[in-house]
């Protein structure tokens, strides 16, 4: 049996991807009054971050380099 890795399920910290997470950031005021309140993404299978921006739309991270 031969062992198969896939290349975009590593973690690549030099480039800021993690596959397969779940990301949360704060809202500014909103989180600093209420810390259980922020934002939610999930990532793929190569580290992008796919970021629910509201109804019907889904926004695609950007590289930060």
């Amino acid at each position: 049996m031969k062992n198969y890795q896939i290349a975009s399920e590593k973690i690549n910290p030099a480039d800021c991807r993690y596959p397969y997470c779940i990301v949360w950031t704060p809202i500014p005021v909103l989180s600093w009054l209420f810390p259980f309140i922020g934002h939610m993404g999930i990532c793929t299978s190569t580290g992008v971050i796919r970021d629910f921006a509201g109804p019907y739309f889904v926004s695609v991270g950007q590289k930060s380099h």
